[in-house]
């Protein structure tokens, strides 16, 4: 049975789902981290990537960019430990050959 959606979905309903909340106060700050750490209780998808997030978009706003960025940053980071790990084992040819492989398997 087929979903009938109306096409295009109109991404302003989700707005308001993508700001991140005030905070003028400690207790308001305690309460975000309350309840980012509730969330990522029941998540199973890596903690560590969301409160870097979290924090990411706290510094730099809530823009495609800066969402877009960390992850970015991460894949980054990513490659360069691999290819540092695998330095140790392969030749210079081998050691790039293993590191676009592993990176290209990742997407």
């Amino acid at each position: 049975m087929p979903i009938n959606l109306p096409l295009p979905i109109p991404l302003s309903d989700y707005t308001p789902l993508l700001s991140l909340p005030v905070e003028n106060s400690i207790t308001d700050i305690a309460s975000t981290l309350e309840k980012l750490l509730k969330g990522l209780v029941v998540e199973p998808h890596p903690a560590l990537f969301f409160l870097g997030q979290h924090l990411w978009l706290r510094l730099f706003g809530n823009g495609e960019a800066a969402m877009r960025s960390i992850g970015v940053l991460y894949s980054f980071g990513a490659i360069f430990s691999n290819y540092q790990l695998v330095s140790y084992q392969y030749t210079k040819n081998r050691q790039l050959i293993v590191n676009w492989w592993k990176a290209l398997m990742a997407h």
